[in-house]
C-alpha cells in the first residue's frame, strides 16, 4: 500500500470520475479470496537505508560499517517463516476495506457520491474484514495446531554481500553444541532490546502471582517476523487478542477497522525463555506479540510486531545479549561470555571452550544520524558460523 497519495480525480467530468469508481471497485475483487500483496517482506522493513545512498562526507565514519547483511534470500522458506496464515487473510480483508475507504473519499472531493452511497459500496468490505478479524480473535484463543509446517530459522538462505566483513572478525571454531536440526528460536538482544514502561499509570509491572518484574520489547531485528508463525508451529499457545487504536498514515485518514488498528496477542501462559547476558543465563518468558492489522509504511515506525518479555531480575536492556527460546529443544544450563574485542562477545553453552553464539555490532553512516547502530548475530553449527540474526536502526530523515 503506498502513502505518498495524490487526488486522483482532478477534472470535473462525471464520465473520468464514475470510470475511476468502477476501476477501484472491480480491481478488489469481491472480497471472497485472499489478497496476498500483503507485506511480508522483513527485508523490506529491515533494510531501509543501503550504503549507496547514504550522504557522508566523514569517509572515517562511514568505514567503521563492518556489515552489509540485507536479509534472507526471499524464497519459499522465508515466506513459510514469514507468512501466518490465519492472520494473512484477516490483513488482506482489511487491508482491501482501507484501500476502498480512501478511494471513495477522493472521488468525495468532487461531490459526485453522497454519503449515503459511499456507506454502501464501503459497508460490505469493512463487514468482512470485521468478521475475519473476530473468527481469527476466536481461533487463536483456543491454541489450535496448524496443519502445516514451518521450517527453522536454520534453513533460511542467508548469504553476506562482498563487503561484509562481519564474518571474518570471528574466531574459527570446531563443531559444538548446536546441530543443523536443532528446534530452537533465537531473537538478537542489545542494541535492539529496550525497557518498557507501563501505559497505566502504575510505576512497576507484576506477574499473574502480583510479584514485581522487568519488562523489554523489541521490533527490530528480522526474526521478529518469523516469531509467531514459527511458535504456533513448535509450540502453540492460546493466546487474548485484544484491540488497539487506528494507525497513521501520511496522507489519507487512520488506518482501521471500526476502530482497530492493532492486534493485541496476550499468551494465557507465558513461554520460558532465556536472556543471554554476560553475567550468564537469566529465565525470563514471552509475554506478548503486538501486531499492526495492516503496514503503516510510514519510514521511521518500523511495520514488525512488537515482542515483549517480562523478567523477575532488576536487570538494564543492555545488558541481555540475545533471547533464546527452547521450543523442543534443551534449555542451557550455563553460559561463558568472552569478548576477543569491544564490539564482539562469543557464548559457550557447554563448557568445551568452542564458542556456540556469536554477536558482532557496529554503526552505519546515515542520512539522519553520523552513527547509527547495526549488529548481526551468529551460531556454531557444526563447525561454521551461521547467520541466525541480524538488526539495523531504521535510517529515515
Amino acid at each position: 500500500m503506498t502513502n505518498n497519495k495524490k487526488p486522483i480525480f482532478t477534472t470535473p467530468w462525471r464520465l473520468y470520475v464514475v470510470a475511476g469508481l468502477l476501476f477501484v471497485l472491480t480491481s478488489c475483487g469481491g472480497g471472497e479470496q485472499t489478497d496476498t500483496n500483503i507485506s511480508t517482506n522483513t527485508t523490506q522493513a529491515l533494510s531501509t537505508h543501503s550504503a549507496q545512498d547514504a550522504q557522508t562526507t566523514n569517509e572515517e565514519v562511514f568505514d567503521l560499517s563492518i556489515i552489509k547483511y540485507r536479509g534472507a534470500q526471499e524464497d519459499k522458506v522465508q515466506k513459510a517463516l514469514a507468512i501466518f496464515a490465519p492472520l494473512e487473510n484477516v490483513r488482506s480483508l482489511a487491508l482491501k476495506s482501507i484501500e476502498i475507504r480512501d478511494s471513495l473519499e477522493r472521488v468525495a472531493e468532487s461531490n459526485i457520491l453522497t454519503s449515503k452511497t459511499d456507506s454502501q459500496v464501503f459497508a460490505p468490505y469493512v463487514d468482512r474484514a470485521y468478521k475475519a478479524i473476530l473468527a481469527y480473535q476466536e481461533w487463536i484463543s483456543k491454541g489450535s495446531n496448524l496443519e502445516s509446517t514451518c521450517p527453522s530459522l536454520l534453513k533460511l538462505t542467508r548469504k553476506l554481500e562482498d563487503n561484509d566483513s562481519s564474518l571474518s572478525i570471528l574466531p574459527e571454531v570446531g563443531a559444538s553444541y548446536f546441530k543443523d536440526d536443532a528446534s530452537f528460536f533465537f531473537l538478537g538482544g542489545s542494541p535492539f532490546l529496550f525497557d518498557s514502561k507501563p501505559s497505566d499509570g502504575r510505576s512497576t509491572f507484576s506477574d499473574p502471582e502480583g510479584k514485581p518484574v522487568t519488562r523489554f520489547e523489541t521490533n527490530n531485528t528480522e526474526n521478529v517476523d518469523f516469531l509467531l508463525n514459527s511458535l504456533y508451529h513448535f509450540k502453540p499457545l492460546a493466546m487474548q487478542v485484544k484491540f488497539g487504536d487506528p494507525l497513521a498514515s501520511y496522507e489519507s485518514g487512520p488506518q482501521e477497522v471500526k476502530g482497530i488498528g492493532w492486534l493485541y496477542h496476550q499468551l494465557y501462559n507465558r513461554l520460558p525463555v532465556q536472556f543471554i547476558t554476560e553475567a550468564g543465563l537469566v529465565d525470563a518468558s514471552l509475554v506478548s506479540l503486538d501486531i499492526k492489522l495492516v503496514d503503516e509504511n510510514l519510514g521511521c515506525n518500523s511495520d514488525q510486531p512488537v515482542i515483549r518479555f517480562a523478567c523477575k531480575q532488576n536487570i538494564s536492556a543492555d545488558k541481555i545479549l540475545g533471547i533464546y527460546f527452547p521450543f523442543k529443544a534443551p534449555s542451557f544450563t550455563s553460559c561463558s561470555i568472552t569478548r576477543p574485542r569491544e564490539n564482539v562477545w562469543l557464548a559457550d553453552f557447554n563448557g568445551d571452550g568452542i564458542a556456540d553464539l556469536a554477536g558482532v555490532s557496529s554503526t552505519f553512516s546515515g542520512m539522519s544520524s553520523d552513527a547509527m547502530s547495526e549488529a548481526i548475530w551468529y551460531i556454531n553449527i557444526n563447525g561454521e558460523w551461521k547467520i541466525i540474526d541480524w538488526g539495523q536502526e531504521l535510517d529515515c530523515t
